[in-house]
């Protein structure tokens, strides 16, 4: 396996964590928002202050799409990444966080997108939890944490969207009249992508 940003061979379970650019320049804004996904994920005293649904908000080309914070587990800047074969073009590889081995996704090649070239200092991981696995997804930019109210989300709309309507869960509605396409996280990945990206994480 090479790892895409030195060409080295070692083995992922190998790979030195590093600190990159993107997670210098973004370290405010990712701080920030690492923060509500705690707070999300440790808040269980029963109190409930409004019925908002919680989505964390990121952006991929002109689109702005959100991910329930349930799935969220942190967001992090652009890491190095280790190529796995024989795998399709939307499996990037593999990285080290904190010394476990993290699959990492393309959402913009699992979407059908245009592709475009990262950022340094915009390009973000997301790292999920679904059914227990624990993966990352590479999106263009990250902004905030949002709660919307049942009444701003529209579902089952005749969208006009690049992405496949089976990916999408709803459209939420702000106050600026901008929209944010909220995806279903267990559609964009099926079971069996997510066997074989189990497998490919075990093999390293």
């Amino acid at each position: 396996m090479d790892e895409t940003n030195t060409g080295s061979s070692e083995p992922a379970r190998e790979l030195q964590e590093s600190t990159t650019q993107a997670e210098v320049g973004n370290k405010p804004k990712l701080e920030s928002i690492n923060h509500h996904i705690q707070n999300n994920q440790t808040n269980h005293d029963g109190r409930v202050e409004t019925k908002r649904e919680k989505y964390l908000i990121f952006s991929i080309i002109d689109e702005t799409y959100g991910l329930p914070l349930s799935s969220v587990k942190e967001v992090i800047g652009l890491s190095p990444i280790t190529k796995v074969p024989n795998v399709p073009e939307y499996f990037k590889g593999l990285i080290n966080l904190r010394g476990q081995i993290i699959s990492v996704i393309d959402l913009r090649a699992k979407l059908n997108l245009p592709k475009a070239d990262y950022r340094e200092k915009k390009t973000c991981i997301i790292i999920l939890e679904l059914d227990g696995f624990i993966l990352g997804i590479i999106v263009d930019d990250v902004s905030a944490v949002a709660g919307f109210m049942s009444s701003q989300i529209q579902r089952n709309l005749d969208i006009q969207s690049k992405v496949s309507k089976e990916f999408v869960n709803g459209v939420a509605k702000t106050d600026n009249k901008k929209l944010t396409i909220l995806l279903n996280p267990e559609n964009v990945l099926n079971v069996d992508e997510l066997k074989m990206l189990k497998t490919a994480q075990m093999a390293a």
